[in-house]
């Protein structure tokens, strides 16, 4: 949950109705990617989970409606099939959902913690997963998932009545858990806290801050009180490089904590932002490049159109610029992104009456900013993303009036510089600080002796599992590039990595893409970037498809093939149609075949039988004497 108790949303729910129209200031329009916005249901603090999901290149949308609706939208605006699925609560569903590979398969699951106390696991069609929902108790906050125990997959914590659960993801109690609580609590934080390489669940209750070990015992010097209640979820981050983790809290008196890995007040610290309550959780991100990490708190939910952001170094002293009081109404946690495409973070803030703002490390407004969006009372924090793999940085908004919002931006999405892109600041909802690796300017093509050679370097990370090269080829007629997995290098104890390709062909151009993948199923890409073959093979025979007749076509077209001579034997050759995104529709091919000129016909249908809607498509012809497929594009007109 973000906004905290009740009284907080309802109070802020009543004040904020009457000044709407007040409140608001001059902004900007934003755009919009196709499909988008959506409407429908009710979103009260539900922040938005976006996540490769299925596999397809193309990032979901998962969030919770206050009815009891969990909704999952593909990247242009439409319900996957399943979705919505139903939690069984009628009203007061606030709580954000997580996405992970609960069951190791590579395809990610819903997991969700509903307001009556329920915790489910939904696969991507809307099906239970095995051995969910468990139950728990009402007012349950979460969840928060990580690989906590190392041998049994992942494990998904949530706090709920008077005790803090851990589960395994089939759906069994972890040893030791659950572990009691007294008061009401937040959602749960999970990390290495004393730099062991073992996890700790860090969770709130009432005005104490608790941390466990995997056996569910208190550490040592745990819990921290604090001066009032907190209603935010805690934050986990190195904030000054020693290796060891500190807890951010904010207090609805109005205090930011940071309180180092043994429970202990961190020198500097509680700062105050006067008498408005923090209920939303902190966010943590290096504004300047520099290696320094800023604290963002915001304060002021209960106070009508006077938010107050504040930004923070690791000793408490204010940053150039903060605090800054706003005349607005601020409810929904903060982000730490690059919201305006200058290669740096900034401070990313959705107000109550809907709009957009975004705040340099100078606490200037960034360029382009305010927007004004259709939602308002906005409560939930947003969520930013490359949602349709164009290799620039979007932006999801969800409202309690029921607009979904997907904003395009002019922002090239590069994680390095997205430290803490939606709540939790990560799709497992884990509030866990990672340095994210900066590998923008280490990753490098270079082109000789007949291949293509690809470098990068990295910072090491615990819970990395290794990368995946992907290659694309621009076609010719449609200008989209179609990418294919490479290779996969596996993670190296050194922080560089390199994978040289000899599949080109000289004075083509092929673009490459890594994609960071973490043992939690979550992955970060890189790229693309493009580079022209130089000394490969120019004159050697390669299969390719010569015609597409008839295009357009209505019911059904013919693919004219040649496949070239592999010093005598059969060449391995394999036919497929895509859609314009790039995502696999129809295999028609796949055998050996003899050199030689073929006809293969396609009917206009998926790998189901299942007739595909009128649009452009493109057949690709992969061969393995070739170094790169032949393309050609398809139009159907039904």
């Amino acid at each position: 949950m973000e906004m905290g108790p009740r009284r907080y949303i309802k109070r802020l729910t009543i004040l904020c109705a009457v000044t709407l129209a007040a409140a608001a200031l001059a902004a900007g329009a934003p755009r919009y990617l196709p499909g988008w916005p959506v409407t429908g249901g009710s979103y009260h603090g539900s922040s938005p989970a976006v996540a490769d999901i299925d596999g397809d290149g193309r990032r979901e949308i998962a969030i919770a409606a206050w009815d009891g609706k969990l909704n999952l939208f593909n990247s242009r605006g439409q319900l996957l099939p399943g979705f919505p699925v139903s939690t069984g609560t009628r009203s007061g569903e606030r709580n954000s959902p997580a996405l992970a590979d609960l069951d190791g398969d590579k395809v990610l699951e819903i997991v969700h913690v509903s307001a009556d106390g329920n915790i489910y696991a939904f696969d991507r069609r809307g099906m239970p997963v095995a051995g969910w929902p468990q139950k728990l108790a009402a007012g349950a906050k979460g969840p928060a998932v990580q690989d906590f125990t190392s041998y049994r997959g992942l494990e998904i914590f949530a706090a709920g009545g008077t005790g803090l659960y851990g589960l395994h993801g089939n759906g069994t109690a972890v040893g030791g858990w659950p572990v009691p609580l007294e008061g009401s609590s937040t959602a749960p934080a999970i990390g290495d806290l004393d730099g062991d390489r073992r996890p700790e669940v860090v969770v709130a209750a009432n005005r104490q801050i608790h941390a466990f070990t995997t056996s569910g015992t208190s550490v040592p010097g745990w819990p921290a009180t604090v001066d009032g209640e907190v209603v935010g979820a805690p934050v986990l981050a190195d904030v000054d490089g020693d290796d060891r983790t500190e807890v951010l809290v904010g207090t609805a008196a109005g205090s930011a904590y940071v309180l180092d890995a043994d429970g202990r007040v961190r020198a500097g610290w509680p700062q105050s932002l006067g008498s408005k309550p923090i209920t939303a959780p902190a966010a943590v991100g290096d504004l300047d490049g520099r290696g320094e990490l800023t604290l963002v708190f915001v304060g002021g939910a209960t106070h009508i159109g006077s938010a107050t952001l504040a930004a923070f170094d690791a000793d408490g002293r204010p940053r150039p610029g903060f605090p800054k009081q706003l005349n607005r109404t601020v409810a929904a946690a903060p982000l730490v992104v690059d919201a305006d495409g200058d290669g740096l973070p900034e401070i990313l803030l959705a107000t109550y009456d809907g709009s957009l703002l975004a705040f340099e490390k100078n606490g200037a407004l960034s360029d382009g900013f305010p927007l004004k969006l259709q939602g308002t009372g906005i409560t939930s924090t947003p969520a930013a993303a490359d949602v349709d793999d164009d290799g620039f940085m979007d932006i999801v908004v969800a409202a309690q009036n029921g607009y979904v919002e997907v904003l395009r931006t002019d922002a090239a999405y590069d994680p390095s510089v997205n430290p803490w892109p939606m709540y939790g600041g990560n799709h497992w909802r884990t509030g866990k600080y990672l340095a994210l690796t900066g590998i923008r300017q280490t990753f490098v093509l270079s082109a000789r002796g007949g291949g293509i050679t690809i470098r990068w370097k990295a910072d090491p990370r615990t819970d990395r599992s290794g990368w995946a090269v992907f290659k694309g080829i621009k076609d010719a007629v449609s200008g989209n590039v179609v990418y294919f997995e490479l290779a996969y290098v596996d993670e190296q104890p050194t922080s560089s990595y390199s994978y040289r390709d000899d599949k080109v062909e000289n004075g083509l151009i092929y673009y490459y893409k890594l994609e960071e993948r973490l043992s939690s199923g979550g992955s970060y890409t890189y790229g693309p970037k493009a580079i022209r073959a130089v000394g490969g093979s120019a004159t050697k025979a390669r299969s390719t498809i010569t015609k597409c007749y008839p295009n357009p076509f209505a019911t059904r077209v013919s693919i004219a093939y040649e496949v070239a001579a592999v010093e005598g034997a059969e060449s391995t050759t394999s036919i497929a149609v895509y859609d314009i995104s790039g995502k696999l529709i129809r295999t028609l091919v796949e055998e050996a075949k003899a050199p030689g000129k073929y006809v293969v016909e396609w009917d206009g249908t998926d790998s189901r039988g299942v007739p595909v809607a009128s649009g452009v498509y493109l057949t690709s012809l992969r061969s393995s004497e070739a170094a790169s497929p032949s393309t050609k594009t398809l139009v159907l007109v039904r």
